[in-house]
C-alpha cells in the first residue's frame, strides 16, 4: 500500500491479539514489569504483566485508559499482559491516540 504526505500520518495500524483487549484504567505501576490495573465495575484492581521493562514516565498516569489482554496460560504469574495505552492530544480534540507498551 503506497502512501504519501499526511495520508501516512492517519493510517491504521492493525496489531494481531490473540484475544480481544479489555479496557481498564491504569492504577499503578509496582515495578518494572507489573501494573495494575482496574476493570470498570471492578471493586479491586488486578495485576497484568508490562512487557516494556522502560521507565515509560511520559505515559504512566494513574486513571489512564488502558487495554490488556487475557492469557489462557496456567504457568504465567499474571493473567493479564498490557498491550495498549489511550493518550489525549490536545490537536486531536476527543479523538485519543492508542499507543503500543508491548516492546517484544
Amino acid at each position: 500500500l503506497a502512501m504519501r504526505g499526511s495520508a501516512l500520518a492517519q493510517a491504521l495500524a492493525f496489531i494481531p491479539f490473540p484475544s480481544r483487549p479489555i479496557p481498564a484504567r491504569l492504577v499503578s505501576r509496582r515495578d518494572r514489569f507489573i501494573v495494575e490495573v482496574l476493570f470498570d465495575g471492578a471493586a479491586e484492581p488486578v495485576r497484568a504483566h508490562c512487557v516494556n521493562p522502560g521507565r515509560m514516565e511520559a505515559f504512566v498516569r494513574p486513571g489512564a485508559r488502558v487495554y490488556v489482554v487475557e492469557s489462557d496460560n496456567p504457568a504465567r504469574k499474571c493473567k493479564y499482559t498490557w498491550e495498549l495505552l489511550e493518550l489525549e492530544d490536545p490537536d486531536r480534540g476527543d479523538e485519543p491516540i492508542l499507543c503500543g507498551t508491548n516492546t517484544q
